[in-house]
């Protein structure tokens, strides 16, 4: 299958690096995280998955969210390139697509 290229609005281009990681979210959205950021995320999402109460639903939903983990490179324009499992995932086509900055990542989904 082909990789999705789309473009990331202006004000959103400010925020993110060069080098970005796009992952699978919650509810079919895409979180896309700055590469340092990411790095943070994982430690985190590590810790929690390693903890003896964390439920088996949970841990299995971390290891998706890992597995999932694309590296992409953000052009000066703001054009990405993603995996077709990731735009599937999603449900996003480039007349769908959606942005929301949440916290420390941007957020891709279809309406």
């Amino acid at each position: 299958m082909l990789n999705f290229i789309f473009s990331v609005p202006v004000e959103f281009i400010k925020k993110l690096s060069r080098v970005v990681v796009v992952v699978r979210g919650l509810n079919s959205r895409l979180f896309m995280y700055r590469k340092s950021d990411w790095y943070k995320v994982l430690k985190i999402l590590d810790e929690i998955q390693t903890r003896k109460e964390t439920s088996k639903v949970f841990k299995r939903y971390i290891e998706l969210m890992k597995n999932s983990a694309s590296e992409s490179q953000v052009s000066s324009k703001g054009k990405l390139t993603i995996p077709y499992y990731l735009r599937e995932y999603a449900d996003i086509s480039r007349k769908n697509i959606h942005f929301a900055w949440v916290g420390n990542r941007l957020e891709i989904y279809s309406h």
